[in-house]
């Protein structure tokens, strides 16, 4: 039997082997020149290079160290900012315009000012990831919180709960929905900010590599990267954020 979940996983592999095949054709029959798009086996070969010398594990590692690191401390100050502001409407009134231009601005548009006030290195990247990260994560949170029924809340004061209690144990837990949905949502922004903000600011990394790749006139580097970038991040969204999703809507009776 064929569930959603294999059928989902077969439409994958049967979308993702055409796009191959329609990328080794143009580069096999000379539709563009193998100069400009690198072959699938050019592609592979350097893959495989990079892992042997340690060069794509390495700048891989540093990406991702600099994305969590940055992404955790952004989401907790999300969390916590959320909160705050979703459990009083006329604060929530006040700042939600403010969030939502902030949202409206690409981390990216960032990189800039950054690099003005931080100088070119990790920094100018964490501060762009942070951009990234906090206002989704803060939004979302604070629309989480304001959608806990209010019934929740008399409940619990009527038991003789206290106002730490009821954020704990009601608007937290009636809000997670919600949170998961702008920390999924803020993990792409944020690898997204990440790999742009190495390409113009960092002297390692992976969107270093892919930029330095173009330098050295390289466009197996290039796409061998550019790959490795949209692998990572559908695993990252997939194996990770879309299961707890979807398990935590399905915990708090939303479907």
């Amino acid at each position: 039997m064929i569930t959603d979940k294999s059928s989902s996983r077969i439409y994958a592999i049967i979308s993702f082997s055409l796009l191959v095949i329609i990328w080794w054709s143009i580069t096999n029959f000379g539709v563009i020149s193998t100069a400009y798009l690198p072959t699938p086996l050019q592609v592979g070969t350097e893959f495989v290079s990079s892992v042997e010398k340690g060069t794509l594990l390495a700048n891989l590692g540093i990406s991702l160290a600099r994305l969590l690191g940055t992404y955790i401390f952004a989401s907790i100050l999300g969390i916590a900012a959320g909160v705050a502001m979703g459990l009083s409407p006329n604060v929530s009134r006040f700042f939600r315009p403010i969030l939502s231009f902030f949202n409206a601005i690409s981390g990216i548009t960032w990189i800039p000012f950054a690099i003005l006030w931080f100088g070119l290195g990790n920094a100018t990247i964490a501060f762009v990831i942070f951009n990234s990260v906090f206002f989704i994560v803060a939004q979302n949170t604070m629309t989480g919180v304001q959608t806990v029924p209010e019934v929740f809340e008399q409940a619990m004061l009527t038991m003789g709960a206290g106002h730490l209690r009821i954020i704990w144990e009601a608007m937290l837990p009636g809000a997670l929905p919600s949170i998961v949905t702008g920390q999924r949502l803020a993990l792409g922004f944020g690898w997204r900010g990440l790999i742009a903000a190495e390409m113009v600011a960092g002297s390692v990394g992976i969107g270093f590599m892919i930029f330095n790749g173009s330098y050295d006139y390289r466009p197996d580097v290039v796409l061998m990267g550019i790959l490795v970038v949209g692998v990572v991040a559908t695993l990252l969204d997939q194996f990770i954020f879309a299961p707890l999703e979807r398990r935590t809507i399905e915990r708090w009776g939303l479907v």
